[in-house]
């Protein structure tokens, strides 16, 4: 699944030690990938993120956030992150001529499951730490602390952690036929799962069954987990469900959706694998990196499977 199976050894438990997490960062072969208005910056023709000597960060100047510490990778390389002001002008820097700063979404279809989660890990990081510079226990501006996995208030001395939205994204299915939306921010062509954010207090199941209701108005019988991708745009899990559907008459909330419709198996085999015409329309499914694409898969190549 992209963006989960990353291979890093995040030491997670060794944060809290500066004095470790400074061996690190001073090792001669620890390594840098860096950040710029949340793009990874990619090495020059090559689908991969630069991956720059630690000992060059002096280089840089004064640096919006980081060095955070991302853990080891199998060859026992410390990797760090960093993430330059939006003024840094990396043509004429370092970095001029190693290649140019993309959006992660660009280039996710593009860069190794590995590269993925690694980016992911650092994006999702960089995104809390821009927006939860103060204590939301006091208002104080608070610090980075255990290597940029922790902010503390030196006023209250609350700690806060990065935080993960959990989303469930579900495929309604009924007598061999699944049900996708078109959201009025894709594509008109495009159908995907319906999802929704997890509220407070309330299980995945009980998400799953409240947003397909209110999005379309079918009612859930069953639901059954099928996996689970981190998703860092800015920082979700989101939480993959086949749900089976007791009534099918769609009534879509407007707001949340454009357009929504039952589909054979034969047209989302179509839809994943380049599109389709139907009646005249052309219709798109979500792309390999999105777990979207996952659990319609998983659809399509079980005949059944055990429901909860």
């Amino acid at each position: 699944m992209p963006f989960a199976g990353g291979k890093l050894d995040r030491e997670s438990g060794k944060r809290n030690d500066a004095a470790y997490i400074a061996v690190q960062l001073a090792s001669p072969n620890a390594e840098l990938i860096i950040f710029q208005n949340a793009k990874p910056f990619f090495a020059m023709d090559a689908n991969a993120p630069l991956r720059l000597l630690a000992r060059a960060l002096p280089q840089f100047g004064k640096i919006k956030l980081g060095p955070i510490y991302l853990g080891k990778d199998n060859d026992s390389i410390p990797l760090f992150a960093i993430e330059l002001a939006a003024s840094f002008d990396a043509d004429n820097s370092i970095l001029q001529g190693m290649g140019e700063f993309a959006e992660l979404r660009q280039m996710m279809m593009r860069i190794s499951h590995e590269d993925l989660a690694m980016l992911g890990v650092a994006r999702s990081l960089f995104d809390w730490h821009g927006r939860h510079g103060y204590c939301a226990n006091c208002g104080a501006s608070s610090d980075i602390a255990e290597a940029g996995w922790k902010r503390i208030c030196p006023d209250c001395n609350t700690e806060h952690f990065p935080r993960t939205d959990p989303v469930a994204i579900m495929l309604v299915v009924h007598d061999g036929k699944c049900l996708l939306g078109n959201s009025p921010r894709f594509p008109k062509a495009f159908y995907s799962c319906l999802a929704g954010f997890i509220e407070a207090g309330e299980s995945i199941e009980e998400a799953c069954r409240r947003e397909v209701f209110e999005e379309v108005g079918v009612t859930v019988s069953d639901c059954e987990i099928i996996g689970n991708q981190p998703w860092p745009f800015p920082s979700q899990l989101m939480i993959g469900l086949i749900a089976t559907a007791a009534t099918t008459e769609i009534s879509i909330d407007a707001e949340e959706i454009a357009d929504a419709r039952w589909f054979s198996k034969s047209q989302i085999a179509e839809m994943l694998d380049g599109g389709t015409l139907i009646d005249g329309e052309q219709f798109f499914g979500p792309p390999k990196v999105a777990i979207a694409y996952h659990i319609m898969r998983h659809w399509l190549e079980h005949q059944t499977f055990k429901m909860k």
